[in-house]
């Protein structure tokens, strides 16, 4: 009888000692260091419990490769993410208009389409005037009289010119004078009258770049100011983007910017003209300008924007496949609290880079983090 007491004595202290150890035992922690416990105690079937946490035997584990890794609070870099639309830049795009109105007429080289690569001043052809017969006849009539004009009042200044060199001080030196403003004034009317009947307008490409927009056939009539071609230089583009990720929005603002990477175009020469002074959608918004000397980019594609801050960020580094959505969509992590038993915890987070998140809240060291099979587990019913 004494012998079953002391039995009996033994196992309520083994059993007492084995939960303290299990309470004491580093698995689950919350940002305080805090036990996590989601709610009443767990039964013995496997899967989904009561209270949240799900149940997975170990050979389960093995079979589905869940693996964890033990957090550490350490600085990392600050990076921010940005995400937008590649457009033109107003310093390498050009719409292409006509001076005057007439007929369009292609160059000799042939007729300019869309994207066609072109230099800066190259011929894209020609706006020669052509009217009315009545306005034609009209516009060359007085062409004709400008002409006899001049022709006349340089007769007449040679003729006074000669009068004073036989017969010094015969003329005096005002009328010759008045003789050459008349001249030079009737030519300069003759040259606008050419300029509009005989000479026609040749359009240029004011930059280097690929022909985007044609608004214009041979042949067409155009109009003043009309919009002939639209030339973008794709080498040199604008990207205004937001940030995306889970951020609190005066870290947007805060850190200094040093320096941004375009994610697909590792050349790419960045050059940041900074934060917009309103929100996009909510959001901060940025704004930059990108070069790139091989690879053109086509305007109107998405496109990532990695900006390095002149700061650090304190927190945990986890995988990115280690943050899943619950069904309240918070991002949450899941962490082991024991050998088969796994609890989801909500956390704040921020993307550290393309393959890592940083924990920035929810959670602290010593905690036992899926790294590996946090998606298959979030499954589980």
């Amino acid at each position: 009888m004494r012998a079953l007491t002391v039995t009996l004595i033994f196992a309520c202290f083994l059993s007492f000692t084995l939960v303290v150890i299990s309470a004491a035992a580093p698995g689950a922690h919350g940002p305080d260091g805090q036990h996590l416990s989601v709610g009443a105690a767990v039964g013995g079937d496997f899967g989904l419990q009561a209270d949240g946490s799900v149940k997975i035997a170990m050979a389960q584990q093995r079979a589905l490769l869940i693996s964890t890794q033990l957090t550490v609070v350490d600085l990392h870099p600050e990076r921010s993410y940005w995400q937008g639309r590649i457009e033109a830049n107003p310093q390498s795009y050009s719409r292409v208009l006509s001076r005057s109105r007439g007929v369009f007429v292609a160059p000799e080289s042939g007729f300019v389409s869309v994207g066609q690569r072109i230099e800066a001043g190259q011929v894209l052809g020609a706006v020669t005037y052509q009217d009315s017969a009545f306005e034609q006849a009209s516009q060359l009539s007085e062409l004709i009289e400008v002409r006899t004009s001049i022709d006349l009042l340089a007769r007449e200044l040679n003729w006074l010119s000669e009068l004073n060199r036989r017969a010094e001080d015969s003329v005096s030196a005002r009328e010759i004078e008045i003789l050459e403003i008349q001249i030079a004034r009737a030519k300069e009317q003759e040259r606008e009258l050419q300029q509009g009947l005989e000479t026609p307008e040749f359009i240029t490409a004011p930059i280097s770049g690929i022909v985007t927009h044609v608004e214009i056939n041979p042949g067409s009539r155009v109009s003043e100011e009309a919009h002939l071609f639209t030339i973008i230089d794709m080498a040199n583009v604008q990207l205004q983007g937001v940030r995306f990720g889970a951020a609190p929005l005066n870290t947007a603002l805060s850190a200094p910017m040093k320096s941004a990477e375009l994610i697909g175009f590792p050349g790419a020469s960045i050059a940041i003209n900074g934060t917009l002074p309103f929100l996009v959608n909510g959001l901060p918004a940025i704004q930059a300008n990108i070069a790139t000397n091989h690879e053109p980019i086509a305007i109107g594609s998405l496109a990532q924007l990695v900006v390095h801050h002149d700061a650090e960020m304190q927190g945990i580094a986890i995988p990115a496949r280690s943050v899943v959505r619950d069904q309240n969509n918070q991002t949450v992590v899941w962490i082991k609290e024991s050998a088969e038993r796994f609890v989801p915890q909500r956390v704040s987070i921020v993307r550290l880079d393309t393959q890592r998140y940083l924990i920035t809240e929810g959670l602290s060291e010593d905690s036992r983090v899926v790294d590996h099979g946090a998606a298959i587990i979030q499954q589980i019913r």
